[in-house]
């Protein structure tokens, strides 16, 4: 299968140092960048290895796992996450330090969600 004129070839994939698993990019926890929803591990944007110009079989299984993961991340609420819009978020207070019952709710279900994602040991 050709790929389109308008994509480009994915250059590297930075995967987990304790699984090997692609990693995830996103802020669902305070000052980690990146996070592993193989086993929990997250840090900064230096963790876990690059993979330059990976084969098709590991952009295939990072696709699997990004979706997965984007599953569950919606109703997730960072430690350093403000709401646009509240009254307590302006007025400085992180937006996890006092959810609406509907959002303790999905923040919950996330958290459920990352942890049955969870296929190996980790950190």
């Amino acid at each position: 299968m050709k790929r389109s004129k308008k994509s480009k070839p994915v250059e590297s994939i930075r995967v987990c140092e304790d699984c090997g698993n692609p990693l995830v990019w996103t802020f669902i926890h305070a000052g980690c960048e990146y996070y592993c929803p193989s086993c929990g591990a997250m840090g900064d944007m230096f963790i876990g290895n690059k993979i330059h110009y990976p084969r098709k079989a590991l952009i295939e299984k990072a696709k699997r796992i990004k979706a997965r993961f984007n599953r569950y991340r919606k109703g997730l609420w960072s430690g350093g996450g403000r709401k646009r819009g509240c009254e307590l978020c302006d007025k400085g207070e992180y937006h996890l330090q006092h959810l609406t019952p509907e959002e303790k709710k999905a923040h919950e279900a996330g958290l459920r969600g990352l942890e049955r994602m969870k296929t190996c040991k980790g950190r």
